[in-house]
């Protein structure tokens, strides 16, 4: 085994001192590491080639270099890791970007790699007993047997492998800190993340540039880590979950704090936690006097466009006077909780499920109220602000916030908007630049003059149990907070999914859109009350009752088409245009993925990981922890049977109208569907891997028809530049590849839509195309299944068909398309 060749590429976190630790753990374990040689134009072309347009570039090298290796004959393995996150002593546990947690996963299918020929461990740095847990594991798999004792070895000496190589980076910063301080010049930090500073493709050849060119005083971040490693962030950062943006925050808290010093900021194009953290980074800067040159790049094939802005920043440099940064003038504000209970809570518009937590608050004696969206005013402001490559649910939330509220200064007074407006935002932890969110809202509403409105929401990482409700309302009464806020979101998944089983059919659709309307007033009344069950209950027969009362044409059911992706976009019609309407025109019938299905999956993962974590704790005698992990699976547990419980009582009403269209596992069972066949892993977090299995399950005929109600096709929808659905896209866009190789005749109709700024001209095209796929699939689900089907039409009596039924089984005629010729 000692000779068994191991490729390492030399692209994201495998680039620094990652990539030291991978070879000296293959190293101590017998095999033979083989690094990728530094990135050439060759690297970086079949990288583009291979990879969606949206990625960023950094990213596209990684397939680059895989490739390089795939193709080396003398190379057996490839270790192509999933690095998942540094764990912490106390939250949050720093994540590294979906990107690098996924590729590992994404280069299999889309290079055509041999499962068995690579090697893909899921690595949480800062918890050996996981570490070693998944990375004997990942041997295991490929045949390879290690001892705990062998591995844990393994792993402390890769560690001090790591440490021994950035101590000789720091040597070198220390020599050049030396060097400028003495002879008091100015010199330029290279801030970002490694892989793009220390990439010459990544950086477009930048570093050279500024030493070479120009004849800079230059030096990357990384050399000079140990001069910032221990500087606190807590100050001017809540909620900082990244990786490599901890190191960046850091770093530009030294260069603001060192006289002698300026920073440089490289960022590669569509890179989402870049995107955000920038805005921070540019008050760093200015609480310094200091100027921030940004230069973004994207593989251009020359820097000579950086030449000229390096020489203008050095004007700049030249002529400015600096001071001491003051914590102060950086520091997000502080917020007591004292008060809320007299403020209205602003919630951002996500659908039904926004109204719905409006009612819940009111029924605590808060008053609640859905933010106005996609509003000209929200829409001018967001642009004031963001960048271009922000995702476009952050552009959402803070148009329609700052649109709103600019609004009631205007009417109303700012010293009475200070005093009576918070804006409710949930959170989490990573890798979703979703997190981020509340700390950028908060740096543009400072920037318009609203320091003094607070922003307070719940995360998944507690499985939102921190409600943050005010003193009045009590400790005890956030489980029921919980309880009301479930119930009522679960009734409005419910409601809209009755209405997507009807319009399509109906004669008169805006009498189907008033219906609901009308039902989600009367749902936010039951909330209100507290969301009794027996209420609910009470309601759900009355919603379904009436929506039977619709005239509706008599039609074969139409194909069902699954909507899923991001859940902003896809819960936020007005942003996508209102592309689900045009679908149904187009005589398909939509089944949105609801917000039910990601509260159970934040929840039956939080499960999992406490069991894990658990198991592990024991197996190693750390018993405290196991007694702290046992208390967090004992809420989230009760919690997942109370829900289960409940949104079984809630949807009985629905049972019979819903038919058919309720046919996918629970989230957990995605996940676990994944893991087996080694297609994506569940601890690569966020809403990547459900969009991926449900396509897993589409493409593989894993989900079965009931009765007349046959899954058809897939509409997939996200943000431009979101990490997540991109990560989805190219890893669905790959297995359907790699499954038509096996079966040429597969029938996979979906669509990628992606909404920003810019409309998509060629939609509706693909519109078109997609429903004849959608029909075909059904034609081909209804003979696979015909059998079945006639079997169990024999028992079924037709004095016994359902009133409820709303299309003619029978009739297998169909009202022709817009486009096709009618005779």
């Amino acid at each position: 085994m000692s000779r068994i060749t191991v490729g390492i590429k030399r692209s994201t976190a495998t680039l620094g001192e990652k990539g030291i630790w991978s070879a000296a753990l293959l190293k101590r374990l017998g095999f033979y590491p083989v690094v990728s040689p530094r990135s050439t134009k060759e690297i970086a072309k079949t990288g583009i080639d291979n990879s969606r347009t949206d990625f960023c570039i950094a990213r596209k090298l990684v397939t680059g270099h895989a490739a390089l290796l795939s193709q080396n004959p003398n190379i057996r393995y490839l270790f192509n890791p999933s690095f998942i996150e540094h764990r912490q002593d106390k939250p949050p546990d720093l994540k590294y970007c979906i990107y690098t947690e996924s590729e590992g996963y994404l280069l299999n299918d889309v290079l055509s790699l041999d499962e068995n020929t690579q090697i893909n461990p899921i690595l949480h740095f800062g918890d050996e007993n996981l570490l070693v847990h998944s990375l004997k594991e990942e041997f295991k798999r490929r045949g390879f047997i290690f001892s705990n004792k062998e591995m844990r070895d393994s792993i402390r000496y890769a560690d001090r492998a790591e440490e021994e190589f950035k101590k000789e980076l720091h040597r070198v910063g220390d020599t050049f800190l030396k060097k400028i301080e003495e002879n008091g010049e100015k010199a330029y930090v290279g801030i970002g993340r490694d892989y793009v500073l220390l990439d010459p493709e990544a950086s477009s050849n930048s570093g050279a540039m500024f030493s070479q060119v120009r004849g800079l005083h230059y030096i990357p971040q990384i050399f000079l880590e140990h001069r910032f490693e221990h500087i606190p962030i807590d100050d001017v950062a809540e909620n900082e979950f990244w990786v490599q943006s901890v190191k960046i925050l850091k770093a530009n808290l030294f260069v603001a704090g060192h006289p002698d010093l300026f920073p440089i900021r490289m960022m590669n194009f569509a890179c989402g936690p870049d995107s955000l953290k920038i805005y921070q980074e540019e008050k760093i800067q200015e609480a310094a006097g200091k100027p921030l040159l940004t230069l973004l790049t994207d593989a251009q094939t020359n820097n000579a466009p950086f030449v000229t802005r390096t020489e203008a920043h050095e004007r700049v440099v030249n002529q400015t006077k600096t001071e001491k940064p003051r914590i102060v003038n950086i520091r997000p504000g502080k917020y007591s909780t004292d008060n809320n209970d007299g403020r209205i809570w602003l919630i951002p518009y996500m659908g039904d499920a926004a109204h719905v937590a409006a009612s819940a608050l009111k029924h605590f004696g808060i008053d609640g109220k859905v933010l106005p969206t996609n509003t000209q005013r929200g829409y001018e402001i967001a642009r004031k602000h963001i960048h271009t490559e922000v995702c476009h649910p952050l552009k959402g939330v803070v148009g329609d916030a700052l649109g709103f509220l600019k609004e009631q200064v205007e009417r109303k007074g700012k010293q009475y908007v200070e005093d009576n407006y918070l804006v409710m935002l949930p959170t989490t932890s990573g890798p979703c630049r979703f997190g981020k969110y509340t700390e950028i809202l908060r740096i543009f509403m400072d920037r318009e003059g609203l320091q003094k409105i607070p922003i307070a929401g719940p995360s998944s990482e507690s499985d939102y149990f921190d409600i943050p409700v005010p003193e009045k309302v009590g400790a005890s009464n956030k489980l029921k907070v919980q309880k009301v806020l479930f119930k009522g979101i679960n009734a409005s998944d419910l409601l809209e999914d009755i209405t997507l089983r009807f319009r399509p059919y109906a004669e008169d659709k805006q009498q189907i859109t008033d219906l609901k309307k009308e039902r989600l007033l009367a749902l936010g009344k039951v909330v209100e009350n507290g969301a009794n069950t027996a209420a609910l209950i009470e309601w759900g027969r009355d919603t379904v009752s009436r929506y039977k009362q619709a005239n509706l044409r008599r039609y074969d059911r139409f194909p069902l088409v699954l909507y899923i992706g991001e859940i902003y976009m896809r819960q936020h019609d007005p942003y996508t245009g209102y592309v689900i309407h045009k679908l149904e025109e187009k005589q398909l019938e939509m089944v949105r993925d609801p917000i039910t299905d990601w509260l159970l999956y934040v929840n039956q993962m939080n499960q999992r990981n406490s069991r894990r974590d658990i198991k592990l704790a024991v197996k190693n005698w750390d018993l405290a922890r196991a007694r702290k992990e046992t208390g967090k699976l004992i809420n989230s547990f009760l919690k997942g049977k109370y829900m289960s419980r409940i949104a079984d009582k809630i949807a009985q009403p629905f049972h019979e109208v819903l038919h058919g269209r309720h046919c996918l596992p629970k989230p957990i069972d995605i996940i676990n569907t994944l893991e087996k066949s080694h297609k994506f892993h569940g601890n690569i977090e966020g809403e990547s891997p459900l969009s991926i299995g449900i396509a897993y399950y589409f493409m593989h005929d894993l989900i079965k028809p009931k009765g007349d109600a046959y899954i058809s096709g897939i509409f997939h929808v996200g943000p431009f530049t979101c990490m997540q659905e991109g990560v989805a896209t190219a890893k669905i866009e790959a297995m359907a590849k790699e499954l038509r190789k096996r079966k040429s005749d597969l029938v996979f109709p979906i669509i990628h839509a992606f909404f920003g700024d810019s409309p998509n001209p060629n939609l509706d095209a693909e519109i078109a195309v997609f429903t004849e796929q959608c029909y075909q699939k059904k034609d081909m689900l209804k003979e696979k299944y015909r059998c079945q089907l006639s079997t169990d039409a024999e028992g079924r009596s037709a004095s016994t068909r359902s009133q409820s039924q709303i299309v003619d089984i029978n009739n297998k005629k169909r009202t022709p398309h817009a486009y096709e010729k009618v005779d």
